[in-house]
């Protein structure tokens, strides 16, 4: 055993003994790196024109085209939702779970004035919900043409987004009311039922 462990003490030696990266070179790197992906992104970004965005929230809302060449000469292509509140630009709360979330930081984002109390309330938030958050890829069967849709009962409005392909589960903002109109809970769930 003494045998082996010695003719593996050079091997050892050489691979331990390795000059490691210190702190300094991760950070020059680090910077170059984050260099090189400024040099080759483009931004571009585009106010959101949506009646329902200026009538349910207080914040502007922009679409973000993040487009990246890549060292083969591909682009890869991001598509986000940057909002500017009273506190600064942001992006948009909320991108599609794995599970049911209560969305908290919506609800400074809603205009103090908004009640959701008419089908016409509705309308307007499922018209803003619609254009911050559209859908990317075709969930619904191609069959079925369809559209994102609100639901009241009572005090709780729920604005399906979208159908699981598979389980074919609605899912969709839930948004709860005071007996006003006011909106006291916003939260996405997975499985609505209408």
């Amino acid at each position: 055993m003494k045998k082996y462990i010695l003719s593996l003490a050079p091997l050892l030696l050489v691979v331990c003994g390795a000059p490691l990266a210190s702190a300094q070179d991760k950070v020059s790197i680090e910077e170059h790196v984050k260099a090189d992906i400024a040099k080759r992104t483009s931004i571009n970004a585009s106010p959101i024109q949506d009646v329902g965005i200026l009538t349910c929230f207080a914040f502007e809302a922009y679409d973000v085209e993040i487009k990246t060449k890549q060292h083969d000469h591909s682009y890869v292509t991001t598509n986000e939702v940057h909002i500017k509140t009273n506190t600064g630009m942001q992006k948009i709360p909320y991108r599609r779970p794995g599970e049911d979330v209560e969305i908290p930081e919506m609800l400074p984002l809603i205009k103090p004035g908004f009640k959701l109390m008419t089908q016409a309330d509705g309308v307007a938030m499922l018209s803003a919900l619609k254009a911050l958050y559209k859908r990317t890829r075709s969930s619904f069967s191609d069959d079925d043409d369809k559209e994102p849709e609100f639901v009241q009962k009572g005090t709780t409005w729920y604005f399906i987004m979208d159908q699981s392909y598979f389980s074919g589960k609605l899912d969709g903002f839930v948004f709860v009311t005071d007996s006003v109109g006011k909106i006291t809970k916003v939260s996405y769930s997975l499985n609505i039922k209408k």
